[in-house]
């Protein structure tokens, strides 16, 4: 079910949010996205890449050191739910500067966003890059 366009904007503000503290490398802004839960869920595109919340500063860390400039850009979603959750698909870009290389990859997001008291958190996210082989989204150049 469709939400209604107040919902679906404040949504997409969250999701500007994570990508502004991706692109920045705002570890504490990126943080405050997500819900306190035990179970939130962390899943990238690596059959052994599956974090919770306790493991999301150290693996953002260490992304953001493999590469010098990082962006994502969200060029469509969907967005559905109801009054306090809601399920969100993405697609759009993930560029980067690795060393010398310009890397640009597809990009596919899913998430489960339930509402705060000042905003949307997430509790489950599904990052992945098709078309890419496992572990080496950002080793590839120029995609």
């Amino acid at each position: 079910m469709r939400v209604d366009e107040k919902t679906e904007a404040s949504v997409k503000q969250a999701l500007d949010v994570f990508v502004e503290s991706y692109r920045t490398h705002d570890l504490q802004k990126l943080r405050t996205l997500f819900g306190n839960e035990p179970d939130v869920l962390i899943y990238g595109d690596g059959s052994s890449e599956r974090r919770g919340l306790s493991s999301l500063e150290e693996h953002v860390r260490k992304e953001w050191a493999a590469s010098e400039q990082v962006s994502l850009d969200i060029e469509w979603t969907s967005i559905s739910g109801s009054e306090d959750a809601v399920w969100v698909a993405a697609d759009g870009k993930f560029a980067a500067r690795v060393g010398n290389d310009d890397v640009i990859s597809p990009m596919r997001m899913t998430l489960v966003m339930i509402r705060g008291a000042s905003r949307w958190k997430i509790v489950q996210l599904h990052l992945s890059f098709p078309g890419v082989d496992e572990g080496r989204a950002v080793q590839q150049k120029n995609l």
